[in-house]
């Protein structure tokens, strides 16, 4: 299968089946190192949102975080409110 066959039967792929497939391709162009460190995150990723579900750590609204940024760092030239 070409290339080029292989974007048109990809088109033919439902959403979430052409994402299961970028996952699949993304995987095969991590090195072995590279996958250990992707683990490594997940594994932290995962036990961060369980502190937060057990209620061990408070979490700080977007808006606060964005404030204490601006106060500390000052707002950039040209920005905007926009999330």
């Amino acid at each position: 299968m070409t290339l080029d066959e292989l974007r048109e039967a990809t088109l033919e792929l439902d959403v979430e089946e052409r994402g299961m497939l970028a996952d699949f391709i993304w995987e095969t162009c991590l090195t072995p190192e590279e996958r250990e460190i992707q683990e490594e995150w997940l594994d932290e990723a995962e036990r961060r949102l369980a502190d937060v579900r057990a209620g061990r750590v408070k979490t700080i609204p977007w808006e606060e975080v964005r404030e204490r940024l601006r106060e500390k760092y000052g707002a950039p030239s040209g920005s905007s409110s926009r999330r």
